[in-house]
């Protein structure tokens, strides 16, 4: 393992200053920063190597298998969730990445049944809802035809409801529908796990801890950099029990150029009558797989 890697592995593990590393590492903080930004560079640019989404037929058949064969939830393309990572507020924009008063990067992160990550999207602020972060996400696309994806990701209560997203069920007065909630929670406790053990190897991304003290986009660079070593070390054949794209910053849309020339009243309209229809929908894809699958 060469030098500059063990000092950013140091840095990213530990949650520690520059300074601190420096002391650990026997060498000079100018030579921390260094190692730090090579290793970080050199990661980033090849990210897309070890975070995609896996398309392929064989992949999507291999995650439905092996997801249906932890509750019999068939056809679960992956699991998601957004944490928060500790940061310095820019300047200026405090107010807009606190979250409880504390400011934040809203990270989404999609896993699959491996506790592998296949995307992530480290750009919003800790104010941001989760919701917000995946319909700007890239991940819809993936779902939306032509589909690239067939299923569906399984979603917390705090995502609307999709043909594509299935959350948890309310008004549990049927014995199939209290399966299917139970089959979800289980399905979705692989999220628990892989989120744990992130924050276990990577302390800079733990909210327990300090702060990252740099320049927002380079702390995005840093979220995505420490998800890609965690997937270097599940391709090391490392075991959980052992221990205990998207791929982002997303160039922001430019939303001036996707204005329509309809008058806003009527975009509004439609855009609700279209809302409604597709809620309309995914209930009914909901529905229809909980008589088929949990009967």
């Amino acid at each position: 393992m060469s030098a500059a890697l063990k000092v950013a592995l140091n840095f990213y593990a530990l949650g520690l200053f520059q300074g601190s590393v420096r002391n650990l590492c026997g060498v000079l903080q100018s030579a921390v920063h260094s190692c730090i930004k090579l290793v970080t560079d050199a990661l980033f640019g090849r990210v897309n190597t070890f975070i995609h989404d896996k398309t392929g037929e064989g992949c999507q058949a291999e995650r439905a298998r092996s997801f249906t064969a932890v509750a019999g939830f068939p056809w679960i393309q992956g699991s998601f969730d957004c944490k928060h990572v500790p940061i310095k507020a820019p300047v200026g924009e405090s107010g807009a990445f606190e979250w409880k008063g504390v400011p934040l990067l809203n990270v989404q992160i999609v896993y699959d049944h491996k506790h592998e990550i296949l995307q992530v999207c480290a750009r919003y602020p800790g104010s941001c809802h989760d919701a917000y972060i995946l319909r700007h996400s890239q991940m819809p696309r993936l779902f939306i035809a032509p589909a690239w994806l067939d299923g569906w990701l399984l979603g917390d209560k705090e995502y609307p409801l999709k043909r594509w997203l299935m959350t948890p069920r309310g008004h549990l007065w049927m014995p199939v529908k209290e399966r299917y909630k139970r089959s979800h929670a289980s399905s979705r406790a692989i999220i628990e796990k892989t989120v744990g053990l992130l924050k276990m190897r990577f302390h800079c991304l733990d909210c327990s801890g300090r702060s990252l003290q740099y320049l927002l986009e380079n702390i995005s660079l840093m979220v995505v950099v420490c998800c890609t070593f965690h997937i270097l070390g599940l391709s090391r054949t490392e075991q959980m029990e052992d221990e205990g794209s998207d791929v982002l910053p997303e160039a922001a849309e430019d939303e001036s150029s996707a204005e329509s020339e309809e008058e806003p009243s009527q975009r509004q309209s439609d855009e609700e009558d279209l809302a409604m229809r597709m809620f309309m929908e995914a209930g009914e894809t909901r529905e229809a797989l909980i008589q088929w699958s949990f009967q």
